[in-house]
């Protein structure tokens, strides 16, 4: 069992980053293994909408979503997380989504029986982006939106995540839930 956190940050230690790590540490801890994927530290092109999807065995652009896509298809938990955009997904995040139009157009789906996601905004908005996040889970796992976890807020500057006891106990808490419903499982 394993469960995968796609991270739509470009920074690596950004508040994003900070509270993905505060969820995997707790999850970590419960002898699950866990892996964090940094989309903005990988080579993913835009998908070119070539409407093929489902006719070809695999997707016509050759990069890291070749890498990317299996370890989210294959997990058996999933953590999507994205700061906020002007009221959106961050452009790594879009781009990941979108490179899930040939799963999708295949109807292939996750396999994880856990979904979670975090949006941090400076402002406004995560909570915005938290649906966007859930909508797209809800067509690429067999999850219902409801079903699924949720961490969002504000931390209006770099670094301030590590400081906001709240955010980072709604993280952790998250990787108890997420462990809690992996081990409750039907098998």
């Amino acid at each position: 069992m394993k469960v995968v956190a796609i991270v739509g940050s470009p920074r690596p230690t950004g508040n994003t980053s900070v509270l993905v790590d505060q969820a995997l540490e707790v999850i970590s801890a419960a002898g699950i293994e866990t892996e964090k994927i940094l989309l903005g530290q990988r080579r993913i092109h835009p998908c070119m909408g070539h409407d093929d999807c489902q006719t070809i065995a695999s997707c016509h652009m050759h990069d890291d979503i070749t890498k990317i896509m299996p370890e989210f298809l294959n997990a058996g938990g999933v953590i999507l997380a994205s700061p906020v955009y002007f009221i959106n997904v961050s452009a790594q995040m879009k781009m990941f989504i979108d490179r899930f139009r040939h799963p999708y157009r295949r109807q292939v789906k996750s396999s994880a029986s856990q979904a979670g996601v975090i949006s941090i905004a400076a402002r406004n908005g995560a909570n915005t982006v938290a649906v966007m996040l859930k909508d797209f889970l809800a067509r690429a796992t067999n999850l219902a939106p409801s079903d699924m976890l949720s961490v969002h807020g504000c931390a209006r500057n770099v670094g301030d995540a590590i400081t906001d006891a709240e955010l980072l106990e709604q993280a952790r808490k998250l990787g108890r839930d997420m462990v809690q419903g992996l081990r409750n499982r039907p098998h």
